[in-house]
């Protein structure tokens, strides 16, 4: 899929999102969420009710992501500068906003 901007709505199941997408809107009532947007992302929203949250990065200049779980943990493949609901990496460049109210968020290295 390419696709400059991305909004997707989910109540029950799971949602993955995979491709060249430069902004991405993701919701989730009952079900987990992955995006793997290539290295072209500029923004992020992803929010989650009850599932995880999962984003998946190839090597890039950067990101920035401020992360918030009422029940769950945050994870990053990426070496980042961190505080308490936020990680940079590099430039701190593409902005990804990830909430889940029950569930891990993870942000995992792509392969390739």
């Amino acid at each position: 899929m390419t696709a400059q901007k991305l909004h997707t709505d989910n109540v029950s199941g799971s949602t993955r999102v995979t491709g060249s997408i430069g902004e991405a809107d993701m919701g989730s009532v009952s079900g987990g969420l992955t995006l793997a947007p290539g290295a072209n992302l500029n923004k992020a929203d992803l929010e989650s009710v009850s599932g995880s949250a999962t984003i998946e990065l190839p090597e890039n200049d950067g990101f920035s992501v401020r992360h918030s779980s009422v029940s769950g943990g945050f994870n990053c493949d990426f070496e980042t500068s961190t505080s308490k609901n936020s990680a940079v990496y590099k430039n701190g460049g593409a902005d990804i906003d990830v909430e889940t109210v029950s569930g891990g968020i993870k942000v995992v290295r792509a392969d390739g």
